[in-house]
């Protein structure tokens, strides 16, 4: 057990220093400045006018009207790609062999400190963007309830109201209730919880049986594809201006109490029974 942690804090730092970091950071710069695009841009344009209404949005809604969860996406989405090149690499390289198959470990082993490795790669990717959406809650909404404070509203013919304070349903709890990106990235009941460590256990099997599987190309294709796309459908991983009608349509009719801890479990099940299989099959393989 220990030579397996060895092996993953290895493989870890390695993917950290080759493209972990380029992701990750990359990722998170294009998120903060796409958060901070979103939340001045509709105020920004209207600061000198004294008669167009400024814009007073919770953050829930400056989330899900930005591209936050498209950059979110797509920086998964190469994460999971750098991950399948460090397994690729590692297997085809003169090095890679050496390392993988003549160390005085099972394969078994060999392949827990893949999952390992990955699992903590995933884990540090969803904490930094935790620490994003939550740090960046302060500023903007410090911004918004100042310039709404500032304001006088017309209430009717002769009746206006300042000093408007829009804080007490404008929390940060509240936005992770009703965001739907924040929601489903960031869950905050078991209910939603389940769902997203079904996708995520998802996602991981298949690059992991896409990386290490190479007894049939079709079965390889057919089941990385398909934990790829049940890992979408049981946690929505996107949230586009395109997809908005369909992630929501998801949200309230297959995520609900029931059915989302259901297809959570199923998918956690689902991705045991296909990384017992892949060990079997790396533990029974006669060729390097």
């Amino acid at each position: 057990m220990s030579n397996t942690w060895k092996l993953s804090n290895y493989l870890f730092s390695w993917f950290w220093k080759k493209r972990g970091k380029y992701i990750l950071l990359g990722g998170i710069a294009c998120g903060a400045l796409e958060l901070l695009r979103a939340a001045w841009a509709p105020n920004i344009r209207n600061m000198d006018s004294f008669y167009t209404p400024k814009s007073f949005r919770s953050y829930d809604m400056v989330i899900d009207q930005s591209f936050l969860g498209l950059i979110f996406s797509v920086s998964f989405i190469l994460l999971l790609l750098a991950l399948f090149r460090q397994i690729s690499g590692f297997e085809k390289e003169s090095k890679g062999i050496y390392t993988l198959y003549l160390l005085p470990m099972k394969r078994r082993e060999v392949y827990c400190s893949f999952l390992l490795s990955g699992a903590a790669a995933i884990a540090l990717f969803h904490l930094l963007w935790l620490v994003l959406v939550t740090t960046a809650y302060f500023p903007i909404m410090w911004a918004y309830q100042k310039l709404a404070a500032e304001q006088v509203f017309l209430v009717t013919q002769g009746v206006t109201e300042t000093g408007i304070d829009v804080s007490q349903t404008n929390g940060l709890f509240l936005a992770f209730q009703r965001s739907l990106f924040l929601s489903s990235r960031f869950p905050i009941s078991l209910w939603s919880l389940l769902p997203f460590l079904g996708s995520m256990a998802l996602a991981l099997t298949g690059i992991l049986f896409a990386g290490f599987y190479r007894e049939n190309a079709a079965i390889r294709v057919l089941i990385s594809t398909a934990c790829f796309m049940l890992s979408f459908f049981v946690g929505p991983m996107l949230r586009t201006q395109v997809v908005t009608q369909l992630a929501v349509w998801w949200r309230y009719s297959a995520n609900s109490l029931g059915a989302g801890m259901a297809a959570g479990l199923l998918a956690i099940i689902s991705a045991a029974a296909i990384q017992v299989f892949l060990i079997r099959k790396l533990d029974s393989r006669k060729r390097l």
